[in-house]
């Protein structure tokens, strides 16, 4: 299950942060002043393959592995998003169906639907 890091929650540039997290999945979601969804990162694969869909307003969808950089000796710094292709939609929707269960079906419904609208290419 999917839970929330509460010493995480911020106020970057106006807009507040939130972190969830279990084995599989880093969820970060960024909301307006309002209190309305303006981003998500949805980080999957973390022990494997890590990889990372996200959605903004600004800029829609996007999809890109996560370089950590733990191959390369020396190199420290910040992980980096590296450009990658598709991404298994439907396994990621399950997985995050399963591990989302105390998630509030507000949150929940909202992140599934961007991750429909991926799938479809669609904005919902």
């Amino acid at each position: 299950m999917l839970r929330e890091i509460l010493s995480s929650r911020k106020i970057i540039n106006g807009q507040s942060r939130r972190w969830f997290t279990n084995e599989m999945f880093d969820l970060f979601i960024f909301f307006n002043n309002e209190n309305m969804l303006v981003q998500f990162q949805l980080c999957y694969d973390k022990q494997d393959n890590e990889h990372v869909i996200s959605w903004s307003e600004r800029s829609g969808y996007a999809h890109n592995r996560i370089d950590t950089g733990r191959d390369i000796p020396g190199r420290a710094g910040s992980p980096l998003f590296v450009s990658n292709g598709s991404c298994d939609i439907e396994t990621l929707k399950k997985a995050f169906i399963e591990s989302s269960l105390n998630l509030d079906n507000s949150l929940f419904d909202q992140i599934y639907r961007k991750l429909v609208g991926y799938k479809h290419g669609l904005e919902f």
